[in-house]
């Protein structure tokens, strides 16, 4: 199936290039409309830039040690991906095909750096520490000397939260100690690393490195192999159970962006709770029914076939529940790893041990080679069939149609310079009569798409204002009591507050109730701004749809009558096909990728922390803090307030906790305000008002397909005499290759159809 995408494929890329050829004899002949000529090779090369750069993006998705980077190995048939890569790594690896094996790491720039550390230092416990009043700049050597300094005075047990290591205290030292090795690197708009050749392997010190991975933002691997197909993407993702709900908001991005989702669960735990949520996560967002299930099994903890059969049917009965009928793919990933790299050099002695042991059992292991078979087959049959739809028959609709305009005004200027001066005269005159029709139609459809874009546009904007209201909406009062109804246990922060004091548990209790807020808005409010974008983009849809049927059906018919009137005089045109049968060229998705227009990043809505960490420096300044937390008590017991512990310390605490709730439940509603006006703005009209003219030019290039413009025809006219045979014959020419072409565009059109 795979190599029938590719046959559609490299057919229509070479009609393509052959129509190419076509439009430009066409222009060279000098008989024919030159600005047509000039805006079909436009698009054709739009369309060969698309069949070049679009992309089916497959996310490999599942809870941390799933074996998610060991089924992407597999399915390449080499160890590629670092396997069992740290959990605080927040690194998307995706996989393409290319011209050679190679790693690109692209880093973060210095601006994003620095705003993840200036968000882990709010409330920042040590007093005084910096020696300049600026923000923070890691590439200053005061700061970093600065920021190193005070995280020694903390001490150990003051970055331990719950006997974990606090995830801000992890980015701070993170980014300290992996400053040196990656400087260099992150010098330009686009910084990044190109590993290749024997130096391939070195990009996973990246990965397994977590101080060089806070630097990291995602990794490309290009693969020169015929096992990873040409325009398929896949994603290897952090774990859906990461502790960092940030490295969740990134998932959320590419999840955004898949076509498909893969998703992994292994056999030693089964579905866990962390997969629940993370699946039900995906069912609110809308993309679901895109999911693909592997039971990635470990042939080390089962038995024999038996155990394995019944952890697969435990697993498909709690599916179940959330996708009724759900197909679970099982076998082992690790073993299909070993079978392809057994024989090849470099593989190590201890993994022919285990291989030898599992072979041992052979029915066990036959059935996960057959399961895998299977699996490859299906995910090649469907990601041929959604990449035709996708991809391809768009573009192959719309290069036939391009064809079309072209073999038309190839007839017309055939007509007019081989018949007499009368008949050149009689067919202008019928063509004049018909352009008035013509062009009072698309006068209309202008001014129809300009109205109802206006209508649409403006019941957008309502319907987003309403999803964002704070009274009423269906993400803000849900934040709003989460941030009112938060209580915790205060007494969980008695040891910090009795061995380093208030403002280091004031610290400790600011993350944590962080985390919890920013865990909410992962796995509660970005699912529902997906879902809700999807109505959005649903809704344009159906909207341009209506509101193109009636204008669709009108263009045919005037259509019809132009080239009825023409074949009247003698010359015969092919009509496009029905616009009626077509509605909108590519989906609202599909069309914003291609247009460069994206949904603000799913970690947006986390960036609420700036505004807070800017009032807090007002609030909770070292000084302002003392004398904040010393209203709770009398005046001669001031100068103690920093070092209250026990009872009186937790009141303070629960007080000065409070207090921040407040100040941040205000700072998000300000955010979220920002944040709904881009989305508003940068992605929502933004496509809306692109689909509008994507339908224009698609209704106007019917128009296009039979029209041709009076000046082009006087100017053809006009031309008859000198030379007159030889154009003749270049345009017999171009009209024998077009029907050729029609017919092998035709039958790639039919192949699609039926697959």
């Amino acid at each position: 199936m795979m190599e029938k995408y590719q046959g559609w494929k490299e057919g229509l890329v070479s009609l393509a290039e052959k129509l190419s050829d076509l439009t430009e004899k066409y222009r060279e002949n000098g008989a024919g409309d030159v600005g047509a000529a000039a805006s079909w090779t436009s698009d054709i090369r739009e369309i060969l830039r698309q069949f070049r750069e679009e992309t089916l993006k497959v996310a490999v998705v599942g809870t941390i040690k799933s074996g998610k980077s060991t089924l992407v190995n597999a399915w390449l048939g080499a160890d590629l991906l670092k396997r069992g890569a740290g959990v605080v790594t927040s690194i998307v690896t995706r996989v393409r095909r290319g011209e050679k094996l190679s790693a690109k790491v692209r880093f973060k720039d210095w601006d994003e750096i620095n705003a993840d550390i200036e968000g882990s230092l709010t409330l920042f416990p040590a007093s005084g520490w910096r020696r300049v009043d600026a923000g923070f700049d890691i590439r200053r050597d005061r700061d970093r000397e600065d920021l190193a300094a005070a995280l020694k005075t903390l001490g150990t047990d003051q970055l331990i939260t719950e006997d974990a290591r606090n995830i801000h205290s992890v980015y701070l030292s993170s980014y300290l100690e992996g400053y040196g090795a990656v400087r260099s690197f992150i010098t330009s708009d686009l910084p990044e690393a190109v590993f290749e050749g024997e130096g391939f392997s070195d990009y996973q010190d990246f990965v397994a490195d977590e101080v060089r991975a806070a630097y990291v933002r995602d990794i490309l691997i290009t693969v020169d192999d015929d096992r990873m197909p040409d325009g398929i993407e896949l994603a290897d993702c952090q774990g859906s159970d990461a502790p960092n709900p940030l490295h969740i908001a990134q998932v959320q991005d590419y999840l955004f962006q898949a076509h498909m989702v893969l998703y992994v669960i292994s056999s030693r735990t089964g579905l866990r709770q962390a997969d629940l949520r993370f699946l039900n996560m995906i069912r609110k967002m809308g993309i679901l029914d895109s999911v693909i299930f592997v039971l990635n099994t470990d042939f080390s903890e089962h038995g024999d076939e038996g155990d394995i059969r019944r952890v697969r049917e435990k697993v498909e009965s709690e599916l179940g529940l959330l996708c009724p009928g759900v197909r679970v793919h099982v076998f082992s990933a690790l073993y299909r790893l070993f079978k392809d790299m057994e024989g090849k050099e470099g593989f190590p002695e201890k993994e022919k041990l285990r291989l030898a042991q599992w072979e041992a059992d052979a029915s066990m292991t036959e059935q996960s080679r057959v399961s895998f078979d299977d699996f490859e087959k299906s995910m090649n049959r469907r990601m041929t069939a959604d990449r035709a739809r996708l991809l391809l028959m768009n573009q192959a609709a719309r290069l036939r149609q391009i064809l079309s305009s072209m073999a038309n005004h190839c007839r017309v200027d055939r007509d007019i310079l081989g018949g007499d001066q009368e008949q050149a005269r009689r067919i202008l005159e019928e063509v004049r009569g018909r352009h008035k029709r013509i062009a009072q139609v698309q006068g209309l459809i202008r001014n129809t798409l300009d109205g109802s874009g206006a209508i649409l546009e403006k019941e957008l904007k309502t319907r987003i204002d309403r999803f964002f209201d704070g009274a009423s909406g269906e993400v803000l009062p849900d934040i709003l009591a989460f941030i009112r109804d938060y209580r915790p246990e205060m007494d969980a922060y008695a040891p910090v507050l009795e061995s380093s004091g208030l403002s280091v548990a004031l610290y400790h209790a600011f993350q944590d109730f962080r985390q919890a807020l920013d865990t909410f808005m992962t796995d509660r409010v970005n699912p529902e701004i997906v879902r809700f974008i999807r109505e959005l983009e649903a809704r344009m849809q159906e909207h341009y749809a209506e509101v193109a049927r009636p204008y669709a059906s009108m263009v045919d018919e005037v259509l019809e009558e132009y080239c009825s009137g023409l074949e009247g005089m003698g010359v015969r045109l092919d009509l496009p096909p029905s616009a009626g049968n077509s509605g909108l060229m590519v989906e609202p998705r599909i069309h914003a990728e291609r247009m460069g227009l994206h949904l603000p990043p799913a970690h947006a809505v986390t960036r609420y922390t700036a505004k807070v960490k800017a009032e807090s420096h007002v609030l909770f300044g070292f000084h302002r803090f003392k004398r904040w937390i010393s209203g709770f008590f009398s005046k001669d017991r001031e100068e103690h307030t920093e070092n209250l512990r026990g009872r009186d310390g937790l009141k303070v605490l629960a007080g000065s906790l409070k207090k921040i709730c407040r100040e941040t439940e205000k700072q998000l509603l300000e955010h979220m305000v920002d944040y709904r006006e881009n989305l508003k703005f940068q992605y929502v009209l933004a496509l809306s008002t692109s689909l509008a003219s994507a339908l224009q030019a698609d209704l106007e290039a019917r128009f296009s397909t039979c029209v041709t413009e009076m000046d082009t025809l006087d100017q053809t006219a006009a031309r008859k005499g000198a030379s007159q045979q030889e154009r003749l014959e270049k345009v017999a020419f171009i009209l024998a290759e077009s029907d050729v072409l029609d017919r092998d565009f035709a039958r790639i059109q039919e192949d699609m159809g039926r697959s």
